[in-house]
């Protein structure tokens, strides 16, 4: 009957849940368990053998060295010191050359296990929505639009077909501010802001166009992306691959010590396993090393289903989702039983292992003990239970340390200048030294709101002007009612007799010209 009673030596090493032992103080094998040697059992009884475990004296899977002798389980099928081992053991080519194996017993991949990104906060974030390059060409399209603009503005202060006085320009006898270009309307634009005064002529209203146009690309563009980005997170996923892995250099690996995946990268000569190989160090079993990995962050090189059964365990005890599998496999490998060369008893093997393979038995073995693991089988950041991310202080931490870096700027030391713009006017007060400082304030303000940045006018413009701020005053004044700075009859004469005595600069064009009297007629 089959075996007729005959004895089996069969090698085996600890796999959870495959194969399982308990050893004694002094070392010794005390009990061995798991699904490999429940079917061993079975075996037993179909073929009628006894056996008995062995262990390899090394504790490794096996490896062809150079000199040629072979180490662990597969050395000892190779020297025939045991009859079997039962692994699985990967089938390869340099392995089938020294030991038989029998028909797969399942199929598997073999690639990077790590522990698993997650998302995490970037001082940067709000300038994601733009890559660098776009952000570069933003910055030197605003400035050379700036230049440009500067010098389209002087071109036709100077040589306009219009006839320009000092920053103004005249049209059916009336005088208008040169409204051409100003800097500060590309950076209203970008903050979608409207300019106070827009181009008056066709020159900068062409320019200021072809702007707003780019501005409401670019700006719907910005908040469309970074809303998107806030309300949907994207984890970002360094490794996939061994060339990630390589490339990204922040993330350690380790290899399983005389595993087929350590004599593959052993084996390699050049290139990119070769450069897996010599900075991998070595562990003896994954499974081991589940907690260790997710403490110090590094990447194991190992088989689907360890790491399914790392995952389907460390879920049931956390609840979380603690690695990650990398897409890309290093090798697919057929997993089975190990022989010596040219065993007779491989055949009888070959029968109960097809057997278990039609009854779906191995399968439901696996999916039994990396049952859990499906729950982390997707994208990180799209686990079920992860709360919408609720924004904290971090994702805006570059915002706020801008705001601080610009308000430290604005601060530090520099030089009080009297004139704030080229050419404004002097309306500090002179000889009505009781003038209030407010009403001053408001009158500067007026003017510039009104004439903008211009360094002379005209005299009857300026007769305009001051008639303009007396009733800004008077409007103030009836506004204010109660108020302690406009409600005094004293201080709105003084702020009036103020303006028939505003300095000007000096200049050729009104030299000899008393603007006192002309200012009493517009008052």
């Amino acid at each position: 009957m089959a075996l007729s009673g005959k004895h089996l030596r069969v090698a085996a090493g600890v796999w959870d849940p495959w194969v399982l032992m308990e050893h004694d103080l002094e070392g010794r094998l005390v009990k061995s368990t798991g699904i490999f040697i429940n079917f061993m059992d079975m075996f037993a009884q179909k073929l009628n053998f006894t056996y008995s475990i062995a262990e390899a004296a090394d504790g490794e899977w096996g490896r062809i060295l150079p000199n040629g002798s072979t180490t662990g389980m597969i050395g000892l099928c190779q020297r025939r010191e045991v009859d079997m081992a039962l692994g699985p053991f990967s089938i390869t080519y340099l392995r089938s050359l020294i030991i038989d194996f029998s028909i797969p017993v399942y199929i598997d991949n073999e690639g990077i296990f790590l522990p698993r990104p997650t998302l995490e906060r970037d001082l940067t974030g709000f300038a994601k929505p733009f890559s660098w390059q776009v952000w570069i060409a933003l910055s030197v399209a605003v400035l050379g639009s700036m230049v440009l603009g500067v010098a389209m503005r002087r071109f036709v202060h100077q040589w306009g077909p219009v006839r320009l006085e000092h920053g103004l320009q005249e049209f059916h006898g009336k005088t208008w501010p040169l409204l051409t270009f100003e800097p500060i309307w590309l950076i209203r634009l970008l903050l979608l802001e409207a300019a106070e005064l827009p181009p008056m002529m066709l020159t900068g209203q062409l320019f200021m166009g072809t702007w707003m146009l780019a501005t409401l690309i670019l700006s719907s563009a910005y908040q469309g992306v970074l809303t998107s980005l806030l309300a949907i997170p994207k984890v970002e996923i360094p490794v996939d691959s061994l060339q990630d892995l390589v490339n990204y250099g922040k993330i350690p690996w380790a290899n399983e010590r005389g595993t087929s995946l350590h004599q593959f990268f052993g084996d390699a000569k050049s290139g990119i396993y070769k450069v897996i190989n010599d900075k991998a160090f070595l562990i003896t079993a994954s499974y081991d090393e589940r907690h260790r990995m997710k403490v110090e962050k590094f990447a194991i090189l190992c088989d689907f289903f360890s790491m399914k059964k790392i995952m389907s365990d460390d879920y049931s005890e956390t609840g979380q989702c603690n690695y990650y599998i990398a897409k890309e496999p290093i090798v697919v490998s057929s997993y089975a039983f190990a022989f010596p060369k040219n065993s007779s008893i491989i055949p009888h093997f070959n029968k109960l292992v097809t057997m278990l393979k039609e009854g779906g038995i191995i399968n439901r073995y696996s999916q039994e003990f990396t049952s859990n693991a499906t729950a982390c089988m997707v994208k990180p950041g799209k686990e079920e239970g992860v709360s919408t991310l609720v924004l904290s202080l971090g994702d805006f931490g570059g915002v706020f340390l801008l705001c601080l870096g610009g308000m430290c700027l604005s601060n530090l030391p520099h030089r009080t200048i009297s004139q704030p713009y080229p050419g404004t006017y002097d309306i500090m007060p002179t000889h009505h030294e009781s003038t209030s400082p407010v009403l001053v304030t408001a009158l500067q303000k007026v003017i510039m709101m009104l004439y903008g940045n211009t360094s002379a006018l005209s005299a009857s413009l300026r007769c305009t002007v001051q008639a303009k701020a007396a009733e800004y005053i008077l409007c103030l004044r009836q506004r204010s009612e109660g108020s302690t700075f406009l409600s005094s009859s004293s201080s709105v004469q003084a702020a009036l007799a103020r303006l028939s005595t505003m300095s000007f600069p000096a200049s050729p064009i009104w030299e000899g010209i008393h603007m006192k009297d002309k200012t009493s007629e517009a008052l």
